[in-house]
């Protein structure tokens, strides 16, 4: 049986593991559902892999990294939620989720992102978190304002792609 890192009302959070291959796969190489993610494209099976391994080992090295989402009542994995090291934002992490077009528009996206949040600032001590965020992302942006972070910035991320940047400072709009 799983260990999980947390629950939300209509969600289990887990680490990942190599039994989430398929699942990690069939998100991130639907275009859909990459269209605002890293490099805009989906991921090939050799990509997918080498997401997955690099969260394993960011496990290891941080104690966090993106995690798998189940539904509660299927258990099926609808989603990735967490935390990575953030390159170049001068936060101590950031935070990113990616799910399942089948659950969008259901603020399930809220859900997760607010938990994790809470999950990271409680168990790291985080004090501020990165969101980058497409601008054609419109839900994505909503979420980040929701939860308290603040816009910015706009640059050019590391795929010379338009981003905005959005930062939470815990005491000035911690997640619910």
């Amino acid at each position: 049986m799983a260990e999980y890192l947390f629950e939300t009302d209509r969600t289990r959070v887990r680490r990942l593991t190599l039994a989430d291959k398929d699942a990690v796969f069939a998100l991130l190489s639907d275009p859909e559902v990459m269209r605002y993610v890293d490099d805009d494209q989906p991921k090939t099976r050799a990509q997918s892999d080498a997401y997955l391994e690099r969260h394993l080992s960011h496990y290891e090295t941080y104690g966090y990294g993106q995690f798998a989402v189940e539904d509660i009542e299927s258990g099926a994995v609808i989603g990735l939620v967490g935390l990575v090291p953030p390159s170049t934002h001068g936060a101590d992490v950031e935070i990113g989720y990616t799910l399942d077009k089948a659950v969008w528009g259901r603020g399930i996206g809220r859900e997760v992102a607010s938990a994790v949040l809470a999950w990271g600032i409680t168990t790291f001590g985080f004090t501020s978190v990165v969101a980058t965020v497409d601008p054609q992302n419109i839900a994505s942006a909503r979420i980040a304002l929701g939860l308290g972070f603040t816009y910015e910035r706009f640059e050019l991320d590391e795929y010379v792609l338009p981003t905005d940047v959005y930062i939470l400072r815990v005491g000035r709009g911690t997640p619910e």
